[in-house]
């Protein structure tokens, strides 16, 4: 019967906290992603066409999928042949800028890390991926397939459609492939 009172009382509780609740709303994941897709598709034509073409120009060769996978790939820097290959140790220095909108609904760059001034690479194996993110690393698997494309001490910048990134958002990263393992 104690137990019973004591089951009782917690369910009140509970009953009358969520009539003071204020009403929740749940999120659209669909309409998030058609937002981040109409984001990505702005930049693209208003912002990156004009702003940032020189990126564009200084590339060696350029990997456009944007109509397939989403990412487009451009090298600065080609490297020295070694691959980047399915199971093997990848190191690198980065920095990740995430794509959003101002006051003014403008796409721009915003700075989301780096890890140009530290001494330690960020270390993963490439190709081990669960989901989206990659296991026991922050590395997406969009980041991941772009990655493998690259060649050691390979430079170039990524752009990574939310929808294979690690942070749900458009990404951007520029990379330069320091160390290949075995």
């Amino acid at each position: 019967m104690n137990s019973i009172l004591k089951s009782a009382f917690i369910a009140i509780i509970l009953i009358s906290s969520l009539i003071g609740c204020e009403k929740i709303e749940l999120t659209n994941y669909a309409a998030n992603a058609q937002e981040e897709m109409d984001l990505l598709r702005d930049f693209y034509e208003n912002t990156y066409n004009h702003k940032y073409d020189s990126i564009l120009n200084l590339a060696i060769d350029t990997i456009d999928e944007r109509t397939s996978s989403g990412i487009l790939l451009m090298h600065r820097v080609i490297g020295d042949g070694v691959k980047v290959e399915y199971g093997k140790s990848v190191g690198f220095k980065y920095t990740r800028y995430l794509i959003g909108r101002d006051s003014l609904k403008t796409p721009q760059l915003y700075s989301s890390g780096s890890n140009l001034t530290e001494t330690d690479l960020f270390v993963y194996t490439a190709g081990y991926t669960s989901g989206t993110i990659l296991i026991n690393s922050a590395v997406s698997a969009g980041l991941d397939y772009a990655i493998r494309k690259l060649n050691k001490e390979g430079q170039a910048t990524i752009v990574i459609p939310s929808t294979i990134s690690s942070s749900s958002l458009n990404e951007i990263w520029d990379i330069d492939i320091q160390y290949i393992g075995k």
